[in-house]
């Protein structure tokens, strides 16, 4: 099956759902990875991507069982450039594509649905993996429109929460929905021992955080955890993409790293963290780093997530930043394997091939 799949993510940012599904398909089907053009305009902060955007432009792909694309539009919003846009990588599609092929969207771009029109395809498939209104509330009203338009022509939705199923089937009234959410490498993460990052090698008592941390991120009730727990030392390993982060001695930024050292880290972490706000974007989500930290048996220490509850028994779940001080507290006294076995056991019934065997289903019979 030819498939293009037009990622929400630059393929060289940190390795989450849409790499681990789309390499597993590359494997049976024919795809191409479509590098995103995005829900907002261009800021300063964007000219290292733009640099390397422009290199993927000019520099051939390795040689692999997928390619990664990076099609050239005018980087800039609006009707006249939308359409334009439309028009540029419509015909840089066209070599790749044919009346069999399955598109795949996973982003509300305003360019959608100018980019769809008279496009040959087999079929549509709309992965929708956040509430994108609520992230990108300056563009929401646009937002939710083009997503309306999306979860009505689309042959098969799939949703990675539980709200943004029953969000999908208020609009889509029967037709194919499909729930499946994140997932991890089992296999990846659980073939340890793992030898301790130099980063973090005279650090004692460490509680981390894997991911990128951005606005999504609760930095009050951090700056607050740092200053009352002076003995624990707050690790957070991912891309730092929030314009303002809390500074204290033992909160300490590691960047992003390669993929192949995050079980490296998290293996040396004490307890995990999820200190995300909460309210309604956070209820959508159905955080990967969850069955990472599983797969270790790590105690964890999350904020009040309804796509956590169903785990309340295996980890700490925290309304405010009282009780994540005491669940933080709790974790670090834990001392039940019986408790670290049982989530790893959640990790394996979660791993990535079982999450691709659902889609497969859903592929296998589209129209």
């Amino acid at each position: 099956m030819n498939i293009l799949y037009f990622g929400p993510i630059d393929w060289d940012f940190i390795k989450q759902r849409p790499q681990h599904i789309v390499e597993r398909l590359s494997r049976v089907h024919d795809i191409h990875y479509i590098q995103p053009f995005g829900l907002r305009g261009l800021r300063p902060s964007d000219t290292k991507r733009i640099i390397r955007r422009f290199l993927g432009l000019v520099r051939p792909s390795p040689p692999s069982d997928l390619s990664v694309r990076s099609l050239f539009f005018v980087p800039l919003m609006g009707y006249h450039y939308d359409t334009l846009n439309a028009s540029l990588l419509r015909k840089q599609l066209a070599p790749m594509m044919t009346n069999q092929s399955v598109v795949w969207i996973t982003t509300p771009s305003g360019l959608i649905p100018r980019l769809l029109a008279d496009m040959p395809r087999r079929a549509l498939i709309y992965e929708m993996m956040d509430d994108y209104g609520t992230i990108h509330a300056a563009h929401a009203e646009g937002i939710e429109k083009i997503e309306h338009y999306l979860l009505g022509e689309a042959d098969v939705v799939i949703v990675t929460s539980r709200l943004l199923f029953e969000k999908a089937q208020r609009i889509r009234s029967g037709k194919t929905t499909l729930l499946v959410g994140n997932g991890v490498d089992y296999g990846f993460f659980d073939a340890g021992p793992f030898s301790r990052p130099r980063e973090i090698a005279d650090m004692e008592n460490i509680a981390g955080y894997i991911g990128a941390i951005d606005h999504w991120m609760d930095f009050a009730m951090v700056e607050y955890l740092a200053d009352m727990m002076r003995h624990i030392e707050f690790v957070f390993v991912g891309p730092v993409r929030a314009s303002h982060v809390p500074k204290r001695s033992n909160i300490h930024y590691l960047g992003k790293q390669p993929y192949e050292r995050v079980p490296q880290f998290c293996a040396h972490f004490e307890v995990c963290l999820i200190p995300f706000r909460t309210g309604e974007l956070a209820d959508t989500v159905n955080p990967v780093k969850i069955y990472e930290y599983f797969s270790l048996g790590k105690p964890v220490v999350a904020s009040k997530m309804k796509e956590l509850e169903p785990f309340s028994n295996l980890l700490y779940l925290a309304s405010g930043r009282e009780e994540f001080r005491e669940c933080i507290s709790r974790a670090f006294r834990e001392k039940s394997h019986d408790t670290s076995g049982q989530r790893k056991e959640v990790a394996k019934m979660n791993d990535w091939s079982m999450k691709v065997a659902q889609i497969e289903k859903a592929l296998a019979h589209l129209p």
